[in-house]
């Protein structure tokens, strides 16, 4: 499986949103800690939670098929449906484990926020984090990347 502590994410709440990591700037962390509970708070209150789509795509060392942009649905905070993006081809359930809910996402920044070596995140009005880096530790990916 993906080992998902490696890899870098980029969310795309809704069609035409371009984010690349050099648009989210880097947080003092406990900033940055504040910034994400606020966020939560504010995704929990929106309305939204319940019952949304969202695209998401991620950018690790992967797979290319685990780096397509997906549009994913969830009602009450569980998967119901994943499709391709390119060309809304639906995923098979069996391989729904690999993206997230906004909740999930949620609980893996909550662990990140605290231990990353590079950690940034940028959130729409909402709450919903519409771009995510996170690097664990500078050393292994630099090892990763040369």
């Amino acid at each position: 499986g993906i080992n998902a502590e490696y890899m870098g994410w980029v969310w795309l709440p809704h069609a035409g949103i371009n984010v690349t990591i050099s648009d989210v700037r880097r947080t003092p962390r406990p900033a940055a800690i504040r910034e994400l509970f606020a966020a939560m708070q504010l995704w929990r209150t929106s309305g939204r939670a319940k019952h949304y789509f969202w695209r998401t795509q991620q950018s690790c060392f992967c797979p290319i098929a685990f780096t397509k942009e997906a549009l994913v649905e969830v009602r009450d905070d569980e998967i119901v449906g994943v499709w391709l993006a390119e060309d809304n081809q639906p995923l098979p359930p069996e391989s729904w484990h690999r993206y997230w809910t906004v909740e999930r996402l949620f609980a893996r920044l909550q662990r990140a926020v605290r231990s990353a070596d590079d950690y940034r995140v940028r959130y729409d009005p909402s709450g919903l984090p519409v771009a995510v880096f996170v690097n664990p530790n500078f050393d292994i990916s630099s090892s990763v990347m040369s």
